[in-house]
């Protein structure tokens, strides 16, 4: 009985484990980014704004 607690707590955080990877990769790999890391503001200042759309 006890075998059998081991084996099911050991694929549960295994599958723990991969999830969290793949939402860590996912995240990564689509360039959102954590805890506003690559980011900068960006200010600008126009005389004339006529031709932006």
């Amino acid at each position: 009985m006890m075998k059998k607690y081991s084996m099911e707590t050991t694929v549960g955080i295994f599958v723990a484990v991969g999830l969290l990877c793949i939402g860590y990769m996912t995240i990564k790999l689509g360039k959102i980014p954590l805890w506003g890391e690559d980011t900068y503001p960006l200010y600008a200042r126009f005389t004339s704004v006529s031709g932006l759309k």
